[in-house]
């Protein structure tokens, strides 16, 4: 893809309401340097700014513009928005609340021209709160990006993600979906026929932990749903691994021990096909599980008995 040397890229940020939050962002694309062409922030209709709030408490920069939109539509409508007023060949996702640094863009316009690649996801570390960063257990990309999710139990997160600009418009940000986005986006974007990269390197910051956003337990339900809507398009194999170790390692991740290993069981009569590396980590998993479960207990134990009511 040598069409991508020399180009300048539209970085689209999506904000909903944390300023404390967007500036960390708008900061850490602008230190991407010279390869940044724009900075697009698209407000979701924050209900306590406006656009003059917005502009003037981000750094002063000729690359910045802000677009607020008049009603809350979600991050999905509001990406689109970004891509359609954006003016480059190349599309790079951030929300508002992630940072990436300083290197990341560099990395990844190399890594897409060398393989081709349509779209590039990397590596990244985590943060809860203020707390310093945490590195996810490394799991190996091969094969498919889709294979790399569903059956090796990958990590992805939007804020990583480098596209063509072709790509962007082609696939969209349905507004329909609302959890997964990431995943979602991903998987249709191979199923149309595109290529995905994935770059190891650590190179964005994924925060959570903090107001307004959708973190906490596992839910099982949301990844069932997600994976129905997937079941006709996905190869069977894929489908099967999607249930036996995605599914079933959400609800034994939820506390849903049993119905993990229902699951699982359900999978391999289904698809009549056993998978013992699954079943081994869905063990582990439960294990794990467990041994949290029993010290949690001990723990309100040991406090009941020195705080007797």
């Amino acid at each position: 893809m040598s069409e991508l040397h020399g180009k300048k890229i539209s970085v689209v940020i999506t904000h909903y309401d944390r300023l404390f939050l967007l500036i960390r962002a708008v900061d850490s694309a602008l230190a991407q340097g010279p390869l940044v062409g724009e900075i697009i922030v698209v407000d979701d209709c924050s209900p306590t700014l406006t656009e003059a709030d917005i502009l003037s408490a981000l750094p002063k920069s000729t690359l910045l513009r802000v677009l607020k939109l008049e009603r809350n539509a979600g991050s999905q409508n509001a990406r689109s928005v970004g891509v359609r007023a954006s003016r480059f060949g190349i599309i790079a996702l951030l929300d508002s609340d992630d940072e990436w640094l300083p290197t990341k863009l560099f990395y990844q316009v190399e890594y897409m021209r060398r393989g081709s690649y349509d779209l590039c996801a990397t590596a990244f570390y985590k943060c809860f709160g203020s707390e310093d960063l945490v590195c996810e257990r490394s799991i190996p990309y091969r094969g498919s990006g889709t294979e790399y999710l569903l059956k090796q139990g990958g990590h992805l997160q939007t804020s990583t993600m480098l596209m063509t600009r072709e790509l962007a418009e082609s696939i969209g940000f349905p507004k329909e979906v609302r959890k997964f986005q990431d995943w979602d986006f991903l998987i249709r974007s191979e199923l149309s026929g595109f290529r995905i990269g994935y770059l190891s390197d650590r190179l964005s910051v994924y925060h959570f932990g903090h107001g307004g956003q959708m973190t906490g337990c596992p839910d099982s339900k949301a990844v069932r749903e997600f994976l129905s809507r997937l079941a006709h398009e996905l190869h069977p194999r894929i489908y099967f691994f999607a249930l036996s170790r995605t599914l079933a390692r959400t609800e034994i991740e939820s506390g849903r021990i049993t119905d993990g290993f229902r699951t699982y069981f359900s999978a391999c009569v289904a698809h009549r096909f056993f998978d013992p590396i699954g079943l081994l980590k869905l063990v582990r998993k439960s294990l794990i599980a467990l041994n949290g479960n029993v010290r949690r207990r001990t723990r309100q134990f040991i406090s009941l008995r020195k705080n007797p009511q």
